[in-house]
């Protein structure tokens, strides 16, 4: 099944913790991003291996970009 890591709300990518081929658990953060100032991990919410990498470091996600899928 194919899950899609999404951002809460809109933000800047600080960084991406993981690769394509990269095995995931729903406790893994898979990337953190800044809002307001503040700082939040993004976890993985569902075990898989990552597929694709679909944000950047230093770029702006809107609320319900993709970060990253898992199948």
């Amino acid at each position: 099944m194919k899950y899609e890591v999404k951002s809460p709300m809109p933000a800047t990518v600080l960084e991406i913790l993981v690769k394509p081929g990269e095995m995931v658990n729903e406790k893994t953060i898979v990337a953190t991003l800044e809002s307001m100032k503040m700082e939040m991990p993004i976890f993985a919410d569902a075990d898989g291996t990552v597929t694709a990498v679909s944000a950047a470091p230093n770029t702006t996600v809107p609320k319900g970009g993709v970060l990253v899928v898992i199948e």
